[in-house]
């Protein structure tokens, strides 16, 4: 069922605040988790454009050959990698924008 701004949420909607709420009573954790949402942001965006242009170039230099030999798998995994580093940072500011709200009190 669609729900609209100022409707009351579903008792079962409130899933999605279990994590927020226990990251706000244990800000060490949060500090931890935004490590590792840190590190794993680095890791997989780590020269990530320039492959990706590169792969680009390749496909678009040799065609189907390039594609059948693997280029198009290789493409799809660093579009992969892409999205994990945007979680990866999105995990970061969320868990930035808790420990700000906690040190703020």
């Amino acid at each position: 069922m669609l729900r609209y701004w100022g409707e009351k949420q579903d008792k079962g909607s409130n899933m999605h605040k279990r994590p927020i709420s226990f990251f706000k009573r244990h800000p060490f954790l949060t500090f931890l988790a935004m490590f590792v949402a840190a590190l794993f942001f680095g890791l997989s965006s780590y020269n990530l454009f320039f492959l990706i242009h590169q792969n680009l170039s390749l496909i678009t230099q040799h065609g189907v050959m390039a594609l059948m030999d693997g280029a198009f798998a290789q493409l799809l995994q660093l579009v992969a990698n892409g999205f994990i580093a945007l979680l990866s940072y999105v995990l970061f500011k969320i868990g930035e924008k808790i420990l700000v709200e906690h040190f703020a009190k």
